[in-house]
């Protein structure tokens, strides 16, 4: 590639360097936008995307008073004026051009939409507001008094998740309540949630909505080292009346049935396990620091099933809940530490079929692997049978930095999160990262064969942020991480427009102002200022980019009108 009349550009700008390619592969993600979205201030995000049957891109964001000109119609609705901050932006399906902006709430917290493309936004205070697929129509409300925090959407039902403390919402707010109603909005029930309830969701086909969240607790260690504060997760699926069909994780504190414990008078020998005087003898296969596993009885007269040791310490949280396109139910969370509960089955069956059985990983490469590890916050995702609770498949997904004992999973978190799986079961998912993503600025990164990565940073650059990470079905192999900004990434949606090409995927969330964004034709190119602006981005099906010889950027603009796009590529390994 020859590159003419840019000498003092290139003084300036960062240099991307990308091996030659072997062959281009038929189809590829292109970056077909980015964009800030916001005004001067700081409570710009964008918390909600999706997109609709005819491809039309729908955004719900906090954008303050922020102007688009040229932007028609401008539509001020339920009560709202020219000052409103939550608004329905919808835009091409390219990203590139507004369509119309709608403004409906003084907040807006969640969107969702139904099978015919109506739209359902949780609208903090402002409660649940139903509008017709071009946003030009309000269709109905539902005021409850309360924040409305999040909304599910789920064949013929709408449900709503309102925090009891608006302090922490975001990690602590209480059981909290749940109201679900049918499609026209008219309510059906309500009822309340559990420990520390953070998401749900509602599987028609077997008629679950479930939920997610953790409770703080405490827990003996096996040493005898004494009790200690842990957190720990839990899922739940109930009936539409509220009853409770399943529970999963949320492990008794207890080592023996009776919710106490219990501690070895002298040294006992049970099967072939040594149990020293002084630590846990673990009668209760429910114990968050148990394996499940029998490893022998108690001498008699006792008599009872004592079962193995695993320290599970590592505090965890549930974070997000989806029903995928296919079928199955997804839950994503946190774990500060490699000793986590999600390295066994997470059901209470009461016949121990499924606690006996190890948890089968989907595995992968060492950013699946919580390895030489602290307590940094990492992420669990796991893909579950609605009905019944049991978990089908998970993984563990992490940053990598090097260390002075080797790669170190580093920070990946879900809390603000999203989370999006299509028909064929591929894994959309993104929040905010530590540096270490699986990138070409990171120096213990190895490309997969026909993964994509989006790194307009230049290789110099191993910095975290808003991030996507897209996993195929098997949960492992990675078919795209990039990243555009520094902040956190709260929604991700994807759906195929045309056969046999690969999804559109629209993401957006929270850009952090104090480092740059990469902005691809923009309907706002530059930020609002404050702390915080929104954004979003788009991805493409194309044509694979072309991948030889140099492509320079500067921060946050595209330096040369270079076509093909590189930004977004398929690394391979370099020749031999």
């Amino acid at each position: 590639m020859r590159l003419t009349g840019l000498a003092l550009v290139i003084l300036f700008a960062n240099l991307v360097l990308h091996p030659t390619a072997k062959a281009a592969d038929p189809a590829s993600w292109q970056l077909s936008a980015s964009s800030y979205l916001g005004y001067p201030g700081s409570d710009d995000e964008v918390f909600g995307a999706r997109i609709l049957s005819d491809g039309t891109l729908v955004l719900a964001a906090q954008i303050g008073d922020k102007s688009f000109p040229g932007t028609t119609p401008v539509l001020l609705l339920n009560g709202s004026d020219e000052n409103t901050s939550g608004a329905i932006v919808r835009l091409s399906s390219d990203g590139k051009n507004i369509l119309s902006v709608s403004r409906i709430a003084n907040e807006i917290r969640d969107l969702e939409i139904d099978a015919s493309d109506n739209l359902f936004v949780a609208a903090g205070h402002g409660g649940l507001i139903q509008l017709n697929p071009t946003a030009d129509t309000v269709v109905a409300t539902r005021e409850v008094g309360r924040f409305v925090k999040r909304v599910t959407v789920g064949g013929d039902k709408v449900a709503i998740l309102i925090p009891d403390s608006l302090t922490t919402p975001h990690t602590s707010p209480g059981p909290s309540d749940i109201i679900l109603f049918d499609s026209n909005l008219v309510e059906l029930n309500r009822m309340r949630g559990f420990r520390n309830t953070l998401d749900l969701a509602i599987h028609p086909a077997s008629e679950t909505l479930a939920i997610i969240g953790w409770r703080q607790a405490n827990a003996w260690q096996q040493d005898g080292a004494g009790i200690l504060p842990v957190q720990i997760a839990y899922l739940r699926g109930m009936d539409f009346e509220g009853n409770v069909k399943w529970d999963a994780y949320d492990w008794d504190t207890g080592s023996n049935i009776n919710g106490g414990n219990e501690f070895a008078a002298t040294t006992i020998q049970v099967g072939d396990t040594t149990i020293p005087q002084g630590f846990i003898v673990v009668t209760n296969p429910y114990f968050l620091n148990s394996t499940g596993q029998p490893i022998g009885t108690l001498p008699e007269p006792d008599g009872r099933t004592v079962y193995g040791f695993l320290n599970n310490m590592a505090d965890t949280r549930g974070y997000r809940l989806t029903v995928g396109e296919d079928g199955y139910l997804y839950a994503a969370f946190e774990a500060a530490g490699g000793n986590h509960i999600f390295r066994r089955r997470g059901q209470r069956d009461s016949t121990l079929a499924n606690f006996r059985e190890s948890t089968n990983h989907a595995g992968g490469s060492l950013f699946n692997s919580f390895i030489n590890t602290g307590a940094g916050h990492k992420t669990y995702i796991g893909r579950y049978e609605a009905a019944t609770g049991h978990k089908v498949r998970g993984n563990q997904f992490n940053t990598l930095i090097s260390s002075s004992s080797g790669p170190s999973a580093n920070t990946l978190r879900m809390t603000q999160g999203g989370m999006y799986i299509d028909a064929e079961g591929r894994l959309y998912f993104g929040a905010a990262a530590a540096s270490g993503l699986p990138l070409p600025g990171n120096p213990l990164f190895s490309p997969v064969a026909g993964e994509s990565s989006l790194h307009p940073f230049g290789l110099a650059s191993n910095e975290g942020g808003a991030y996507l990470w897209i996993v195929d079905s098997d949960m492992a192999t990675r078919l795209f991480v990039g990243r555009i900004a520094n902040g956190n990434t709260r929604t991700i949606h994807a759906r195929s427009l045309s056969p046999g090409e690969l999804p559109t995927v629209v993401w957006g969330g929270r850009a952090a102002l104090s480092r740059p964004m990469y902005v691809r034709n923009p309907v706002q190119a530059q930020p609002g200022y404050g702390d915080n602006d929104g954004f979003f981005a788009v991805l493409s099906s194309g044509v694979a980019s072309e991948t030889g010889g140099r492509v320079v950027f500067e921060y946050g603009v595209l330096t040369l009108p270079h076509k093909p796009l590189c930004a977004v590529s398929r690394p391979i390994n370099p020749p031999q």
